[in-house]
């Protein structure tokens, strides 16, 4: 195998590759990349044997062929590479040679015949949305995912797919995030997909422009782009019924603006509790007042702010933290809609404007 390219490009692959392989493989072949030239391509992959990525970049091939070799040795050489100067590699018995200006290095190879393969589920889902449309639905969510590994089908995020619709749903059950997009497709599906390729979908995501191809499987998700190629194991188990909650009517609304509000809950919370954030908010007649007071060493804060509001007072405590990551979703400079009920076991907030997503928190039990 002989080839050059881009140290930019082929920097930009690897890296990407890198944080798919993680830090505590027990298997060695785990920790590498595996390169692969042929014809004018190079595809670069990797995989944590829950998590499959491939990449395609552009490559002048002299020679066809494939290898295994250190993702963190070949991460750390490129990055310290001239930008400006192409990268040339090539392969003889069980080493990697690579050169780049004046720079020399040789590095151990395995097999590529050691490294594992993925088989694509046969009776997948397919469908397509926008790459900038479906990383949004990505952020949208992702934060409202689990940490509680007892829980696993909560440390993920559930693609519903229905009625020419794919929802995103996530939930750690102090707080949940919805969010959809209409898609060309009639399907019916639901699967969980994990945490951890919910974050490198949402990376891999940020700046596709591209169409990208959908496949739920019962067991496997394939994400793909004419460039790069994902797929991730899915959590065999059920996602909660979030509909019930979602989408129920709430008899009171108030309306504030995004940025005023979350401005004061950031303010507020520098005298929050540090493990429970908890803010108190009052709602009175055209205005809001977010206190929080700090008992272990009487510190306090008090905030008011306007708000279009015509109900009954009502007093709740929410985690700062919760609310602020919901708010942060949002165009600072929007109007923001608190709806909740007169026993407040929950409160749904959504944007003006944006259908597409909405937000339920729970409240603290202060």
């Amino acid at each position: 195998m002989k080839f050059s390219l881009s140290r930019d490009h082929f920097l930009f692959a690897v890296q990407r590759c890198y944080q798919i392989t993680g830090k505590r493989n027990i298997e060695s072949i785990l920790a590498n990349v595996m390169l692969e030239a042929d014809g004018s391509t190079l595809i670069i992959s990797a995989t944590d044997n829950e998590i499959s990525l491939s990449i395609r970049v552009d490559a002048h091939i002299e020679e066809s062929g494939q290898t295994t070799v250190s993702a963190r040795k070949l991460f750390e050489i490129l990055k310290e590479l001239d930008s400006n100067t192409d990268v040339y590699l090539d392969t003889d018995t069980n080493f990697l040679k690579l050169k780049s200006g004046l720079s020399r290095f040789r590095l151990a190879t395995m097999d590529a015949d050691q490294f594992p393969r993925t088989s694509p589920d046969t009776e997948a889902a397919q469908f397509q949305i926008g790459g900038g449309c479906f990383a949004s639905l990505i952020s949208a969510t992702a934060f409202a995912m689990s940490l509680d590994e007892t829980r696993d089908y909560l440390t993920g995020t559930c693609f519903d797919v229905k009625n020419n619709e794919l929802r995103l749903v996530a939930t750690d059950t102090h707080r949940l995030a919805f969010s959809s997009s209409s898609i060309d497709s009639s399907i019916h599906h639901n699967s969980i997909v994990p945490r951890k390729t919910m974050l490198e979908l949402r990376r891999l995501l940020d700046d596709e422009r591209d169409q990208v191809d959908v496949h739920l499987g019962q067991r496997q998700l394939i994400i793909s782009t004419p460039t790069m190629l994902l797929s991730s194991k899915l959590i065999d188990k059920r996602f909660p019924p979030y509909e019930g909650i979602t989408f129920v009517q709430y008899p009171h609304t108030a309306v504030v603006n995004c940025s005023a509000i979350d401005h004061a809950i950031r303010r507020s919370m520098i005298v929050a509790n540090d493990k429970t954030h908890d803010v108190k908010l009052q709602f009175e007649q055209q205005s809001l007042c977010i206190e929080s007071i700090n008992q272990s060493n009487q510190e306090e804060s008090i905030e008011k702010i306007e708000i279009a509001y015509t109900g009954p007072d009502k007093t709740v405590f929410f985690n700062g933290r919760y609310l602020r990551d919901i708010f942060n979703q949002m165009h600072a400079s929007s109007s923001v809609y608190l709806h909740f009920s007169d026993g407040f076991s929950s409160m749904l907030i959504t944007e003006e404007g944006v259908e597409a997503s909405r937000y339920i928190v729970m409240p603290m039990d202060v």
